[in-house]
Parts: C-alpha cells; sequence; structure tokens
C-alpha cells in the first residue's frame, strides 16, 4: 500500500541559555510523538508511512535551514512541528523554505510549566498570515481524542500526498453540461497539484465487453462488505455498478507509457438510449487505507 514519508521537526527558543537548559525535555517530546505514529498509523496490509525525527532541534537560522533540508533529502512530503516551549516564530520560514511546500501540521501541548500553546499561535499565526495553509492541533499526547485527531490528520495527509503528482485516467465529460459530473483541471492541478489523461471512450467501451464478469462481480461484493445496508439495490442499480466497475479493469492493461497510472475514472457514460449514472467515482483507496480487492 502506498504511502509517503512523514517529517517531524520542533522549533525552540534562539538563546543559548534556554535551548541549552530545555533541549533534551524537547527532544524527548520529538521522539514520543515518533514512536506514537509509527506505532498507531499502519495500514490495512500492515504497512506503514516512514517518520523522520530531526535529528536535532532547531535553535537559529542555520540549524532551521540544515533540518528543512534534512527532512527533504528524506523525501518528507508532509511535516508536523511540534511546539513545547516558547520559540521564536521567524525560525519557522528558513525550515519550511528549505523542506518545500507541504502540508504542515502545527501541534502543541497545553501546559502552564511549558508554553508551547504560545509559540504554535504566534508562529502558526505568521504562516498563515503570509497566506501559507496549515492545521492546528492542542493537546497532551496521553489524551485519546488528540490522538485521534492527529491520526486522522496523518490519513488526510497521506492521502493528498499520495494523489499529488499523479495522473489519472478519464473517460466521459459534460452530460448535459452538467458541471458536478465534469473534471474541472485548473483547480484540480492547484488544490491536489495532479492531472488527467483523457480514455476514448468508444475505446473502453468496447474493452469493457472482454471483461470477466465474476472480476466485476467480486468488486461490487467488496464494496458490499464496506458499505453494507446502504448496498441494498434493486437489481437494475446492482447492474449499473456493475458497469461502473468495469472501466477499473481495463485500465491495467493500458500502453503503460500513456495510462498505467490511470487510477481514477469519472464520468457519466451516455451508451445509445440508455443513461448509465455514473452511481460511485471509482477510485483506488490505498490513500486512506483500505485494501483493494482482487482484480481491481
Amino acid at each position: 500500500m502506498r504511502s509517503t514519508p512523514i517529517g517531524i521537526a520542533m522549533l525552540n527558543d534562539e538563546r543559548e541559555h534556554v535551548y541549552t537548559q530545555n533541549n533534551p525535555v524537547n527532544m524527548e517530546v520529538v521522539q514520543n510523538w515518533t514512536d506514537f505514529i509509527r506505532k498507531r498509523v499502519k495500514n490495512i496490509d500492515g504497512t506503514a508511512p516512514e517518520v523522520i525525527a530531526a535529528s536535532e532541534i532547531i535553535v537559529d537560522t542555520r540549524s532551521a535551514q540544515r533540518i528543512g533540508e534534512e527532512l527533504s533529502r528524506a523525501n518528507c512530503k508532509q511535516v508536523i512541528m511540534l511546539y513545547n516551549v516558547w520559540n521564536f516564530p521567524f525560525l519557522a520560514w528558513p525550515f519550511l523554505n528549505s523542506l518545500g511546500d507541504v502540508p504542515v501540521l502545527s501541534l502543541s501541548n497545553n501546559n502552564g510549566a511549558f508554553p508551547g500553546n504560545v509559540g504554535l499561535l504566534a508562529t502558526d499565526g505568521g504562516l498563515r498570515q503570509a497566506g501559507k495553509r496549515t492545521h492546528r492541533i492542542v493537546g497532551d499526547l496521553k489524551d485519546k481524542k488528540t490522538q485521534r485527531r492527529v491520526i486522522d490528520w496523518v490519513r488526510a495527509s497521506q492521502a493528498v500526498t499520495t494523489i499529488h503528482n499523479e495522473v489519472f485516467g478519464l473517460y466521459g465529460g459534460h452530460s448535459m453540461g452538467m458541471e458536478t459530473g465534469f473534471a474541472h483541471l485548473t483547480p484540480t492541478l492547484k488544490s491536489l497539484g495532479c492531472t488527467i489523461r483523457q480514455i476514448d471512450q468508444l475505446w473502453l467501451v468496447k474493452v469493457m465487453e472482454t471483461v470477466d464478469k465474476n472480476e466485476v462481480r467480486k468488486g461490487r461484493e467488496w464494496y458490499e462488505s464496506l458499505l453494507g445496508e446502504r448496498m441494498r439495490l434493486a437489481q437494475r442499480r446492482v447492474e449499473q455498478v456493475d458497469d461502473v466497475l468495469e472501466p477499473p479493469l481495463v485500465l491495467p492493461g493500458l500502453d503503460r507509457n500513456q495510462a498505467a497510472l490511470a487510477q481514477l475514472a469519472v464520468g457519466r457514460r451516455e451508451i445509445g438510449d440508455v443513461d448509465r449514472d455514473v452511481v460511485a467515482v471509482i477510485v483506488r483507496l490505498w490513500p486512506v487505507g483500505l485494501a483493494e480487492p482482487q482484480g481491481l
């Protein structure tokens, strides 16, 4: 199952008499969160995203640049910025500019003795003022609700970063001018960083006639196992679901240089006088940790 590396780093106070005292505690916090994510974020097939902890606490411009480059070389596609104590907010910029444009989670304790939340508000607020989109979580590692929120963010970030830079196959288009059934390229590129390759619809329909119906049935039964009561359909709707499941079974046979990255089929197919709604968007579900059925 696909995943992308997660970086974890912490900013600190730039004053030497401060960071020499609290850095050991800060490194312990970094390691505890690293261990937690490694242990708790698992895919259904047993695999897990790689988690890379920064080798040192960021205390000045050079260490910020150094750690950003370190996580960049490790191919980190998202970063968790920890806040345990008050830090100098400007250090976020040499760090992130060295790392690159990645999803950012600002994660702080909620502790009076160690005011990481103050550092978070100052630093993360500065990032947002400059237009950097971030997510904030404040809470203790031992708190179950905080744990759940962190895991949810990691899952969401994994979905975005595995989709990023991919090329998806698309068939169909504007049906009756209905914008909800059409993949708009510009917002997709801007928000997810992926694009599409158009697949000839008539060719797809012809090749679908050769698809093994047993594989289609396996795919539908897999969806039924996930959706339960929501998948109780009349026979005609079952046939429509089967129609939707056939294109992904065709896609793996496409020329690898042209459309082997086709992982998504979106559209609405109108064939003859029969209007077959695409009743589901067929997406390979590995970004969110679901197993793929045999043949899909």
